[in-house]
């Protein structure tokens, strides 16, 4: 994954910005960010910030 990799928040809409090669963005969203949407990871997730 690239260091210039960035995420936030903005109405309380998740985005995320991954410069790299295909095979670098799909290990970013397999690995950090797939999880982060998943209410069961701990201690804490993304959840809490998504729209409902």
């Amino acid at each position: 994954l690239q260091s210039r990799a960035v995420a936030g928040v903005a109405n309380r809409t998740l985005i995320f910005a991954m410069p790299g090669s295909t095979k670098a963005c799909r290990t970013a969203w397999d690995n950090i960010i797939a999880p982060q949407l998943d209410a069961r990871t701990r201690p804490c997730n993304f959840i809490p910030h998504l729209k409902k």
